[in-house]
């Protein structure tokens, strides 16, 4: 993506829309006062513009005191009725852009700057995890490698489990509210992660697939999670432990079982 206009490096990735842009008096995303969000919005509206694309990378050149911009960019959409687009939803887009498409709330004013999401507590995520062990919509558990780019190790979060209840103002989540999620799988993170997929050579990959994996296949895509069963659920909590203990795990069941089913050394 090239602009013909400035010198900032920033400006290299962004598609401004001047007609989607809008004018902010008393107020500059260069001021780190306003506070990291605040900041973030305020660069979209007035640089970018509704209808204006634009990339991580270029907020990270152009506010680079802001350590976790993209997260920032993400609370936005989710918390604050601001709606970016991405590769994923918008095929005209390449990955790793994304589209301003509505301007929502204006943070940087006063008293609307003072609100703050509800959100999830680290405590309550670490609760989520620990107790499903694994995402729940996808199955990868954490410390497994990620089976698709960047093949990083996977990492859990906590999601809603219905979307409609993202960050409600003033509103509380219980856990059972939440799901564990991967980074891909997660609502909020899922338009920010990952590379786009070929959608019609998806739909041809289900040809491998006999009658019953793709009746199967279908009823998860339908319900937009998986089933799991009780075997996946003990591989997850086995999987949960670390080395040393399920080495001894593994001298408990051979103690158990001997040679049957496979558990010798």
């Amino acid at each position: 993506m090239t602009t013909t206009f400035g010198s900032e490096p920033w400006r290299e990735h962004i598609d401004r829309n001047p007609r989607g842009v809008i004018e902010v008096s008393g107020y500059s995303w260069h001021e780190d006062s306003l506070g990291s969000r605040p900041r973030t919005g305020l660069f979209l509206a007035t640089e970018v513009g509704e209808g204006g694309v634009f990339t991580g990378l270029g907020l990270r050149y152009a506010i680079p005191d802001i350590t976790e911009i993209d997260r920032r960019a993400r609370e936005l959409r989710s918390l604050h009725g601001w709606k970016i687009t991405s590769y994923k939803t918008d095929r005209s887009l390449r990955p790793r852009q994304h589209r301003l498409e509505v301007i929502g709330d204006h943070l940087w004013e006063p008293g609307v700057r003072s609100r703050r999401p509800s959100g999830i507590s680290r405590v309550q995520v670490r609760r989520v995890v620990e107790r499903d062990g694994h995402c729940k919509v996808c199955g990868v558990m954490p410390g497994m490698q990620d089976p698709f780019p960047p093949y990083g190790p996977v990492v859990l979060t906590a999601g809603h489990k219905e979307p409609a209840m993202l960050a409600q103002e003033g509103s509380r989540l219980h856990d059972e509210d939440l799901r564990a999620e991967c980074a891909r799988c997660n609502e909020q993170a899922q338009q920010y992660t990952g590379a786009p997929e070929d959608l019609p050579r998806l739909a041809q990959e289900t040809r491998r697939l006999n009658r019953a994996e793709r009746q199967q296949l279908m009823r998860w895509v339908q319900a937009g999670k998986r089933n799991f069963t009780a075997l996946d659920s003990l591989f997850a909590r086995i999987h949960r432990l670390t080395a040393p203990e399920r080495a001894t795990f593994l001298t408990e069941v051979r103690r158990i079982y001997g040679a049957a089913d496979g558990w010798t050394a």
